[in-house]
């Protein structure tokens, strides 16, 4: 995929890669017998969200620091299913959807305004070291990149406010030190889209 354009928004935000939580929770009262398996999804899912999280700050290609940011919520998805809670699973995942594929139709404009400065160079259009000051170029994509922004970083009154804040609820009633790793999470997110932001659109960096 050269670049993000809308159906990859539609595909990747709301069903290729939400598809094993969707089948996690439509089988979650199969699994809810065993708690055993409960608690391996829970675990696999804190696992994932954190890493996810730990390594979008590490990117600097934008469209790496999207998939990273995607695995981390999709790790939230699956901690609510470890908790028994597929109401919050499921809205998240819906939340979710439309939060990233706002974020993926944005990273799609950037590398393509990317594209009419440095000239076609995935390495060059797609790192976040080399854009800054894109506001004059894309003013439309900046305010929608932050609404896409604040939403997944859970801000209210966005949608992924309401999602996120019911699993960082019932995470208390689970686990302590769950829910610990899942706030913790939750500030990580603020920081990497905000670092996103600040790159692409605001700070203009010195090279």
């Amino acid at each position: 995929m050269e670049g993000p354009t809308p159906i990859s928004a539609l595909i990747h935000a709301a069903t290729m890669v939400a598809a094993g939580i969707f089948l996690v929770a439509r089988l979650l009262p199969l699994f809810i017998a065993i708690p055993t398996i409960m608690n391996g999804i829970a675990f696999i899912g804190i696992i994932t969200l954190f890493l996810g999280a730990t390594l979008t700050i590490t990117q600097k290609d934008i469209k790496r620091n999207l998939a990273y940011s995607t695995m981390s919520q999709l790790g939230y998805m699956m901690l609510a299913l470890g908790m028994g809670s597929s109401r919050a699973a499921l809205f998240h995942l819906i939340t979710h959807a439309y939060s990233k594929a706002l974020l993926f139709l944005g990273f799609g404009s950037i590398i393509h305004s990317m594209e009419t400065i440095v000239g076609y160079s995935p390495e060059k259009s797609q790192n976040m070291v080399l854009m800054g000051g894109l506001t004059k170029h894309t003013p439309i994509t900046k305010t929608a990149f932050l609404i896409g922004t604040l939403s997944l970083c859970g801000i209210p009154p966005f949608a992924c406010f309401w999602s996120k804040d019911l699993i960082l609820n019932d995470s208390w009633l689970y686990s302590p030190i769950f829910a610990i790793l899942a706030y913790f999470t939750a500030r990580l997110t603020a920081f990497y889209m905000f670092r996103i932001y600040l790159l692409g659109f605001i700070l203009v960096v010195i090279r």
